[in-house]
């Protein structure tokens, strides 16, 4: 340990004399993470999603209705099988797949936890 600071105080001092040494520890770490800044976005666009729904329930319309009421994701296909749907997920003409199981509105009437699956490409 004590090796590293006289090293440490060795390189600071090279890069402080090196103007373009200097210019590139200040420069490029602010390049990337202006680059990184905008080149990534992590925002959900129009994923398309297939859906099965077990439970058919005016609770479960509304749950479905509140993942797709800004778009952000839609319903493109309603497999009759969950075969049909890893197809789907297969091929990649959906990128997501939510299982509404059957019992989902009486799970909630009941107070308890009711339990959904999202499969994700």
């Amino acid at each position: 340990m004590r090796a590293l600071f006289p090293i440490m105080y060795k390189e600071v001092l090279h890069i402080i004399r090196d103007r373009r040494s200097l210019a590139a520890a200040l420069a490029l770490p602010l390049f990337l993470l202006l680059l990184f800044g905008y080149a990534i976005r992590l925002d959900v666009k129009e994923v398309d999603m297939a859906l099965i729904d077990y439970d058919a329930s005016m609770a479960s319309r509304e749950l479905v209705s509140a993942l797709t009421a800004d778009g952000a994701v839609r319903i493109v296909a309603r497999p009759s099988s969950e075969k049909e749907l890893d197809n789907l997920l297969d091929r990649g003409a959906v990128r997501m797949a939510l299982i509404i199981p059957r019992g989902y509105e009486v799970d909630l009437a009941r107070g308890e936890q009711a339990p959904i699956q999202i499969l994700v490409d």
